[in-house]
């Protein structure tokens, strides 16, 4: 029977030399290989349809003991079983070694086959098969990972040293499962049952499987290794074996475990920090802040947190901003810092002083680069400095005022007592000349008088003063009625003035009792009358009018003298401070520092129009003070 035809094409191309007999012992096939290795001197298309038997005779003529070879054959044809590796010895002191195969066909044919193998080309396959398993057993065991092979039935085909470094055991564990290993091992098996489990579902899936897995040594603790099984299928689609790989990662998770422990640290120390430290993403939006951004701006983190840099300051601050974090983007190499304070306002409406530091040294991946800010609210240090400052100008400020008094009490001073000195010198020459009469003596003690009640004015101011700066005055508000009360004032003091002049007052609207403190009403009209008077000299006399109406009451007071100046007006409330123009009129520069300080204590307005040589209007409002409760 012949083989057709696309099956005689296969079988020209098999490598080894092949006889094909059907069953009535008739060549079907042979190929040039069967002819030249056993020296057979005919094409194989020249054999095909003979019999078998006739290629007995060639057998005897190449092969040594031929009857013995020819009657295994038959006797092998007769058993109708596989046989492998049959020796041959040629008469050439060559090896063939031989393959028989019976082969029944779908159809029911049967077919005898042999392979003819040259020993020494097998034996050559062989040496470098051996050699090159050798290397590659070499390679794997070289390799710093665990490496196993095992079959369907879950037993090791192959393990490196890293897995069991004695040869021997190594050895006996081919064959073995993993769970006879670790019985062997005497090992917990609880490892083992995950790895079949997970073995199982590689070979039913040929799904690629990776896992971390805890390992206990008794010497060396415990360590963690990354496993990987990875399945090799057949052509047909079937997973044949598993390999398994793993790695030591011990120190890469202890590595990682102090990352994450430094990260926590890290993130602690932001969380802590007494300055605002935020990121923004390439659209400047907000990815992280601490908490210290509330304290600082008002807002939460919740209601922060992915919303625009721009929604928290305001808008004409925003152009700036981003120009300086574009900047820093643009840096190509080298850590790049720049700082740039700002004022601002927060959620409530207050004004903060604050101090943005940026940096170029961007974190997180090249399509998602965010920048850390950092922002110190400096609003104390800016209000500490400004607070300084003003007490620095207050320092200053004490200073010329010590400076003012000393030179007002050496020249206010000086005179009345130089005039009270000169004057009892006056006396004392009279008396020693016995010219002393009632007359000279009583103006002498006039001025005596004047000059002592002019020191007595001086001292009260000087308490006076002394009291406000202390906050020492104390304030007795009671029912007054003020037509009465200024007029009886007016009437003892001013009517006539020391220079024979008469204060000139009148009321206007319907007069009413009015709760005020009595001592602080007598210091502002004697201060703004006695200023009228002394400032206007060889003038008319001064005019003063009350006014009342629904919802305050005023004096006005009015004089024809000196005036003063739009500069001098400015610092007539300061201690000290006397108008350019006054000349050798008497005064110590301390009266409306009285007067503006008393009036402050009832919410009263003044006002001071002048002009040199014109005359100054002196305006005081003052609004209905309520019953004490």
């Amino acid at each position: 029977m012949n083989i057709n035809e696309p099956l005689v094409s296969v079988l020209n191309h098999v490598s080894e030399a092949l006889l094909v007999e059907d069953i009535d012992r008739q060549i079907a096939f042979v190929n040039k290989r069967f002819c030249l290795l056993l020296n057979i001197n005919a094409m194989p298309d020249e054999l095909a349809g003979k019999p078998t038997t006739s290629l007995h005779t060639v057998f005897a003529d190449n092969i040594n003991n031929a009857e013995k070879c020819i009657a295994d054959i038959e006797t092998t044809v007769l058993l109708g079983k596989d046989v492998l590796n049959y020796e041959i010895e040629m008469l050439n002191s060559q090896l063939v070694l031989r393959d028989y195969h019976p082969v029944k066909t779908v159809d029911g044919h049967i077919f005898h086959v042999w392979i003819y193998k040259d020993y020494s080309t097998y034996q050559d396959k062989l040496r470098n098969n051996d050699v090159e398993q050798s290397f590659l057993e070499k390679v794997l065991s070289g390799l710093p990972a665990d490496i196993a092979i095992l079959n369907k039935d879950l037993r090791y085909l192959f393990l490196n040293k890293n897995i069991i470094e004695n040869e021997e055991i190594r050895r006996w564990v081919i064959g073995k499962t993993d769970e006879e290993l670790h019985q062997y091992a005497d090992k917990a098996t609880s490892t083992g049952k995950l790895r079949i489990n997970l073995l199982n579902k590689v070979f039913k899936t040929g799904n690629y499987i990776e896992f971390e897995e805890n390992v206990h040594h008794k010497e060396k603790g415990k360590e963690v290794y990354l496993r990987r099984y990875v399945p090799f299928s057949s052509l047909e689609g079937n997973t044949e074996f598993v390999v398994s790989f793993g790695s030591n990662i011990t120190s890469l998770k202890n590595k990682e475990l102090q990352l994450k422990k430094s990260e926590e640290n890290y993130l602690n120390l932001l969380m802590n920090l007494n300055e605002v430290a935020l990121t923004i993403d390439a659209g400047n939006i907000i990815t992280f802040i601490n908490p210290i951004w509330e304290d600082i701006m008002g807002y939460n983190v919740s209601e922060t947190i992915n919303q625009p840099l721009e929604n928290f300051f305001k808008s004409e601050l925003m152009p700036e901003l981003y120009e300086l974090i574009e900047g820093l983007r643009k840096e190509s190499a080298g850590l790049s810092t720049t700082q740039k304070e700002f004022l601002i306002k927060n959620k409530s409406g207050r004004k903060k002083y604050l101090l943005f530091n940026f940096t170029n040294n961007t974190i997180g991946v090249e399509d998602n680069e965010q920048i850390i800010i950092f922002i110190t609210d400096n609003t104390e240090v800016y209000e500490a400095e400004i607070q300084l400052k003003n007490i620095i100008k207050k320092e200053k400020n004490l200073n010329d005022l010590k400076s003012s008094f000393v030179t007002m009490v050496s020249h206010e001073l000086r005179t009345p007592l130089a005039i009270i000195q000169s004057t009892v010198e006056l006396l004392e020459i009279h008396q020693h000349k016995n010219k002393l009469n009632v007359e000279t003596l009583l103006s002498n003690l006039q001025s005596v008088k004047e000059e002592t009640f002019r020191m007595t004015e001086i001292m009260n101011e000087l308490l006076t003063l002394s009291q406000i700066e202390e906050s020492n005055i104390k304030f007795k508000p009671q029912l007054i009625a003020i037509e009465e009360f200024i007029g009886e004032l007016v009437d003892v003091n001013y009517k006539p003035w020391r220079d024979g002049r008469n204060l000139n007052y009148s009321f206007r609207g319907l007069s009413e009792k009015i709760w005020i403190d009595e001592f602080s009403l007598t210091m502002i009209i004697k201060n703004i009358v006695e200023n009228a008077f002394k400032y206007s000299p060889d003038k008319p006399a001064p005019i003063m009018r009350i006014t009342f109406t629904n919802s305050s009451w005023s004096i006005l007071m009015a004089d024809y003298g000196i005036g003063m100046s739009n500069r001098d007006k400015k610092t007539v409330f300061s201690s000290f401070k006397r108008g350019s123009n006054v000349g050798s009129i008497p005064g110590t520069g301390m009266g409306l520092v009285v007067v503006k300080y008393l009036l402050e204590n009832y919410n009263a307005y003044i006002n001071i129009r002048s002009k040199i040589d014109k005359g100054t209007y002196v305006f005081i409002s003052f609004p209905y003070y309520k019953k004490p409760d």
